[in-house]
């Protein structure tokens, strides 16, 4: 080797160093290609030097790397693919010089990971870099496209790349599900195209996944992490990740036919709303298992937020029909399930509904949650004032009789007042003529004779003309005047 190729070996290597220093994408780039082109020239005079010209291959695949991050900054993915191509006949190259695969693939799978961390790519462009990795991984021989290690870490990338895209999609889709109203005919926003992107590849990766797991875990130093009990995990949040995103989507479609029926139209016929119940039904099956899961996943597993969703806006459907009974069954169907996403919380949906607990911290900034509750308020609010009114309308049948109880302040007095005007047959009043005082195995002989739940049809009072209702509603009254002196002279013996 002579001393030429030496300069440009250093000087490459001066210039590299130079470009990882540098924040502009567009400067590094121009850097960085100063720094291929002088290792470029060296290769035909590092050929007959198999370790030199392996350190070399290390090299390149290194500046490819930077070059595609580079590229992938400037959202310019064809360059990204072809340094991802260029990368890949490098790494195989230098495999084939150091006689292994599992080494060099998972040291360029490491390098490009880091790059795209290092520089904050966005999770969709990870996304679509590493699977353009991937495909140049399955160009080569068979030995590398079965290699148990790449997979793993292919599918470990996808996953998190995944995640990230799956965190902002789904806090958009959530919030537009239920602040916004998605139009006739409108895109999905640019997160959800990614969300679509990311379930994508991340079942293909799984397919890889869910091979390496039968074949079991080749020993590379790299990968020392990925246990199988991580394969476990990852596959298990790919799933999850899948599971979602058919959900999600399901209702975007959902939503977008409601849309269409309810609000772009200014009469709907009952078919069309039919079709749109079965639709957000359809959503809600998906969200208890997904039949669609990509092979390999599990999609029995079921979504309970997203199942909570789906049946709050199950509800709102049922609300436009107007068929309040089936949406009171869907909110609190909603919110009975979306309590078992605290397992330490110990409330109730009657008990959030009465106000008599606080719902969990973690579900009291959820819209949906807020809302599906807020309406089973008013609905109990609504029923109880309803209640009342009919309740106070048969108080006023009776209301000369209930004057009449109220104005006795005497206890005494007033049991035997019940029994002498009520007189139930069989019943004899346990309070003597002239007693002034009353006690307590007497007021409860008293409370047992005119308990409503104790009433006959056939065992009236003679001469009650105003039917059975209003002698039940009756005794109501009187219970209470009995318990209020109970608790009044009793309680605290």
């Amino acid at each position: 080797m002579g001393s030429a190729t030496l300069n440009n070996l250093e000087m490459a290597a001066c210039e590299f160093r130079l470009a990882k220093t540098k924040d502009s994408p567009e400067e590094r780039a121009t850097i960085l290609h100063k720094a291929a082109m002088l290792w470029n020239k060296s290769v035909p005079y590092c050929r007959g030097d198999s370790d030199q010209y392996a350190k070399l291959c290390r090299n390149l695949i290194l500046v490819h790397v930077e070059l595609a991050t580079a590229a992938v900054e400037v959202s310019d993915a064809q360059t990204a693919i072809y340094h991802i191509s260029e990368l890949s006949s490098h790494a195989l190259m230098r495999s084939k010089l150091l006689g292994e695969d599992e080494g060099t693939w998972a040291f360029s799978c490491k390098r490009l990971a880091q790059a795209l961390t290092l520089r904050g790519v966005t999770a969709a462009m990870w996304v679509e870099v590493f699977w353009a990795f991937a495909q140049q991984c399955h160009y080569e021989p068979a030995r590398v496209a079965r290699s148990t290690a790449l997979r793993l870490y292919l599918a470990k990338s996808f996953q998190r790349a995944c995640v990230m895209v799956s965190d902002k999609a789904y806090s958009q889709l959530s919030h537009l599900f239920v602040f916004g109203r998605p139009k006739l005919g409108e895109a999905l926003p640019e997160e959800l195209q990614a969300w679509v992107s990311a379930r994508q590849q991340v079942a293909r990766a799984m397919v890889c996944l869910v091979d390496a797991k039968k074949e079991g875990l080749v020993d590379v130093p790299e990968l020392a992490e990925l246990t199988e009990e991580y394969v476990n995990s990852v596959v298990e949040q790919a799933s999850f990740l899948c599971h979602r995103a058919n959900v999600l989507l399901k209702l975007y479609g959902a939503y977008r036919l409601a849309t269409e029926v309810f609000m772009e139209k200014e009469s709907y016929q009952h078919h069309d709303a039919l079709e749109v119940v079965d639709e957000f039904r359809s959503v809600a099956f998906v969200a208890v298992a997904d039949g669609d899961a990509p092979s390999g996943l599990d999609g029995s597993i079921m979504d309970v937020e997203m199942t909570c969703i789906a049946l709050y806006h199950l509800g709102c459907c049922y609300q436009r029909l107007g068929l309040s009974e089936q949406q009171a069954k869907c909110c609190r169907e909603c919110i009975e399930l979306s309590l078992s996403l605290d397992t330490s919380y110990a409330g109730t949906v009657d008990g959030l509904i009465g106000e008599c607990s606080v719902p969990p911290r973690q579900l009291r900034t959820q819209p949906w949650f807020v809302s599906a509750l807020d309406f089973l308020k008013r609905r109990q609010e609504a029923k109880k004032q309803e209640e009342q009114a009919i309740y106070k309308e048969r108080i006023d049948r009776i209301n000369e009789h209930v004057t009449k109880m109220m104005a006795i302040g005497d206890p005494a007095s007033l049991v035997r007042h019940l029994y002498r005007a009520y007189k139930i047959p069989e019943k004899n009043c346990p309070v003597s003529e002239g007693a002034q005082e009353i006690t307590k195995p007497q007021l409860f002989a008293t409370l047992l004779t005119y308990a409503p739940d104790k009433q006959q049809s056939d065992r009236l009072p003679a001469g009650w003309a105003l039917g059975f209702q209003s002698w039940h509603d009756f005794c109501t009254e009187a219970t209470k005047r009995l318990t209020s002196i109970y608790e009044l002279n009793f309680k605290a013996q």
